[in-house]
């Protein structure tokens, strides 16, 4: 587990329990953005940096972060940091610092929060969002969110931490990767969104219970598939995603 930032570090403790601390530039620009994050829109990138006197003038608003435990390739946990706010402000400094190395560092400001899942972590992001309401009719990624949610929430329900059938961070089957999930609906959202959430998730499990059925009927050796039936999920057995619709 990551431990927290020295107590030193730490300049306020929010109600919700983030916390305001400081670090440099540089540091920040090291943190990848989170998978659910809007796409970057060139276009609102540009009006930043064209409205700024100087980079050092991205400090005026703190950036936030959350943390939550992901999984490696080998089920281990660990706890990960991602921008979760201000991507466009982080990729305007990221530009500048790989275009001159010599630019100046500087500190700056963030919003760190810890949340339990990716599906905290969404509702967070929402929270942070609100004054956008017409980005979520519209971003894939947001239109996303729910349907990812509800799957995991489903097919994690009643599941201990060491045996989540959906993952954050890099998976292996018989185990479902919810970043992956998420690139696959991002992907067919049109088609996806036919479909409410409930909807989807219905239409899912039947598909689920229906793939296990006829794994059953026609078994074979293959280990992950004989893991994927023991466990009463299969739908990570195919990594082309076709039961998305």
């Amino acid at each position: 587990m990551k431990p927290p930032p020295p107590r030193a570090t730490i300049l306020h403790i929010f109600s919700d329990r983030s916390i305001l601390r400081k670090t440099t530039a540089r540091d920040l620009c090291k943190i990848p953005i989170w998978h659910g994050n809007r796409i970057l829109n060139e276009d609102h990138k540009k009006q930043i940096a064209d409205h700024i006197e100087r980079l050092k003038s991205l400090d005026l608003k703190p950036f936030h972060l959350v943390t939550y435990p992901c999984e490696d390739e080998n089920g281990v946990e660990e706890i990960k940091t991602f921008i979760v706010d201000g991507q466009h402000r982080v990729t305007i400094l990221k530009e500048a610092f790989y275009a001159n190395t010599e630019t100046e560092n500087f500190d700056v400001l963030v919003v760190e929060k810890a949340c339990a899942s990716q599906a905290e972590v969404t509702v967070y992001f929402k929270l942070l969002n609100t004054t956008r309401a017409i980005e979520w009719k519209e971003d894939p990624v947001m239109l996303a969110a729910p349907y990812v949610n509800i799957f995991e929430s489903t097919f994690n329900k009643d599941k201990t931490k060491n045996n989540k059938l959906v993952r954050s961070g890099a998976t292996k089957r018989p185990y479902m990767s919810i970043d992956k999930l998420r690139e696959a609906i991002v992907k067919q959202i049109d088609s996806v969104t036919k479909r409410t959430p409930q909807e989807f998730i219905e239409y899912v499990v039947a598909k689920n219970a229906e793939w296990l059925g006829d794994a059953r009927v026609h078994p074979n050796k293959d280990k992950n598939l004989e893991r994927a039936i023991l466990l009463d999920f299969i739908l990570p057995q195919d990594d082309k995603f076709t039961w998305l619709v």
